[in-house]
């Protein structure tokens, strides 16, 4: 089953391009200054968050991010939005893949069961799009502003459409068109 969300990531392509707010902000319902916000605080986290292969959760570097000059407070909020799902038991015997390909229609981006509880985990905590996207970023190679796209899609569909094509425990895909389409389906392990 494919979902079509009509959502626009045209702006999304280049690099780290900054997003089209106002697109983003009509189909996803949340307002252009707390977008603004927002990807200026992931713009300020991403280079900090990476996927620990060992243990498989996500870690913030608290210390360079201090030393770099974030505040305290953006901080602790990271830490705390990440500690709801690293403490959890949602990150272990993972089925499916991650990974991401660029493609002349948009992105592929795969996220194995566990990788998809973590942003299911992050979306029922009330995470932040900054939030959500450095830790699709921390992942899987993308670029930011296709991160930053993909979570604030994920915050207006909600962690319920995730949950339904991981019940699998496989992950699953999401393909992220330039034509105003992104289809989430199952991973097949």
């Amino acid at each position: 089953m494919l979902i079509d969300l009509s959502f626009s990531p045209y702006a999304f392509a280049a690099k780290d391009a900054e997003p089209d707010f106002n697109t983003l902000s009509k189909e996803t319902g949340f307002t252009v200054k707390k977008l603004k916000k927002e990807w200026k605080l992931f713009l300020d986290i991403k280079d900090y968050m990476k996927l620990d292969d060992e243990s498989g959760q996500i870690i913030f570097d608290d210390k360079a991010a201090l030393k770099a000059g974030l505040t305290q407070e953006i901080v602790d909020k990271v830490q705390a939005d990440l500690k709801k799902i690293n403490q959890s038991e949602i990150l272990e015997n993972c089925g499916g893949i991650n990974g991401s390909a660029e493609y002349s229609w948009g992105w592929r981006v795969w996220l194995d069961s566990c990788e998809t509880n973590g942003i299911i985990g992050l979306l029922t905590a009330g995470a932040g799009v900054a939030t959500i996207a450095a830790a699709i970023a921390a992942v899987v190679s993308i670029p930011a502003a296709v991160a930053f796209g993909i979570a604030a899609g994920l915050l207006a569909i909600g962690a319920g459409v995730l949950t339904y094509y991981n019940r699998t425990g496989c992950g699953v895909i999401m393909d992220y068109y330039y034509t105003d389409v992104i289809i989430i389906q199952s991973q097949k392990c």
